[in-house]
């Protein structure tokens, strides 16, 4: 039993001088590398972004960009509704529809008052375009004074607006001195061949808002296109006609910048990218080497003839590389980009060095706990027998 606990004691002492490791900072790759170091991979990381403009098809065959955006489109404003639309549909889209058909009231820019009974005298007229007062100047004023019976001709009185104004917007207040007949009429034109609204009325103090009873003479505007149809006393429907518009897209082409998230290097940083072709290599030697493995060196004699060893095979490396550097051929250059393809790869494997470590301590603990149970069934056993 003494024999059992000795070997044991022996067992525990041991143990960590065989297995336990401790690493030292890490450190750039360099000659100093022991070569049971850990090795780590450590990389530049990057984020792309888009740097690009929108352009047209006839733009495309002269642009500098690598990709483009086809769901990333930019519109010109569409053309007029027309009979046919004849276009490049790699620069345009085109729209087909069946539009409403309509001529409105022409606006209207003159006002006359006549058929006036006797010669009531007017005592005011205000013009208003919505809720604004209108200015206004007598036409064909024979005095050029501003009372509106001292203009007064044959029972007729014209007035010329400062600006134009939609029949629905339109409303007049007029004011006799007594109740009288006369007949309102809203013009386009001066001479009133373009009659936009009239009709005969009669009252003393009077706001007229039109409506579609002062429409009998009626002149309407050109025909214009509707998508929706319009209800409106001064637009009447002429019928339906299919028409066409078109616009020009232009799509969105790029290139893709790398922005870094900073000059160091790193073995992950969320949310970006590796640069594969931008790396260091960082070791770490082990601070205890009393490994199963044998030392990088066993003495000072053997040192002094590495290092001579070393500055030999450096020497002639160096005069190998000039050889392979000058007969280099485009073979070489694919095979040194696979070899950088492997960096990531050899990074695993450092991930493996570490895990491999912690295994072995695993197995080692639970081969500790087997011997201490064997060794506790064994002393229970001899209890009983002694017993016994």
């Amino acid at each position: 039993m003494k024999k059992i606990l000795l070997l044991l004691l022996l067992f525990f002492v041991f143990i960590p001088s065989i297995y336990a490791k401790e690493y030292e900072k890490w450190t750039l790759k360099d000659e100093n590398m022991h070569k049971d170091a850990l090795i780590e991979y450590r990389y530049r990381f990057y984020k792309e972004e888009k740097n690009g403009k929108y352009l047209t098809y006839d733009d495309i065959k002269v642009n500098d960009y690598k990709y483009v955006d086809k769901d990333n489109l930019k519109y010109s404003s569409y053309s007029n509704w027309q009979d046919s639309c004849l276009v490049d549909t790699k620069r345009y889209q085109v729209e087909n529809k069946s539009l409403y058909v309509y001529q409105k009231v022409l606006p209207i820019r003159f006002i006359m008052i006549d058929k006036i009974d006797d010669l009531h005298n007017i005592l005011d007229i205000k013009i208003y375009n919505k809720d604004k007062l209108v200015n206004y100047k007598f036409l064909e004023c024979a005095n050029c004074v501003n009372s509106f019976n001292d203009n007064l001709e044959n029972k007729i009185i014209k007035l010329q607006l400062d600006e134009l104004i939609d029949s629905d917007n339109l409303s007049i207040f007029v004011s006799f001195e007594v109740n009288t007949n006369y007949r309102l009429t809203a013009s386009n034109d001066a001479s009133f061949n373009k009659i936009s609204l009239q009709k005969e009325v009669s009252g003393k103090d009077i706001t007229y808002l039109f409506d579609k009873e002062w429409l009998e003479n009626t002149t309407y505007g050109d025909n214009f296109y509707s998508e929706n149809e319009i209800n409106s006393d001064f637009v009447k429907q002429i019928g339906m006609e299919d028409k066409c518009r078109y616009k020009e897209f232009k799509m969105f082409y790029y290139n893709l910048d790398k922005v870094y998230y900073d000059d160091n290097y790193y073995t992950n940083v969320d949310g970006y990218i590796k640069d594969l072709d931008d790396y260091k290599i960082y070791y770490s030697n082990p601070i205890n080497t009393n490994t199963t493995n044998s030392l990088l060196v066993s003495n000072t004699s053997s040192r002094e003839v590495k290092k001579d060893n070393k500055k030999t095979s450096l020497v002639n490396n160096k005069k190998e590389e000039k050889k392979e550097d000058i007969s280099k051929t485009k073979a070489d250059k694919d095979s040194d980009k696979k070899k950088d393809k492997s960096v990531e790869k050899d990074s695993k494997l450092v991930n493996t060095l570490h895990i491999s470590d912690s295994k072995n301590i695993i197995k080692y603990i639970i081969l500790i706990v087997i011997g201490l149970t064997i060794i506790y069934i064994i002393y229970i056993n001899r209890s009983e027998v002694k017993n016994k």
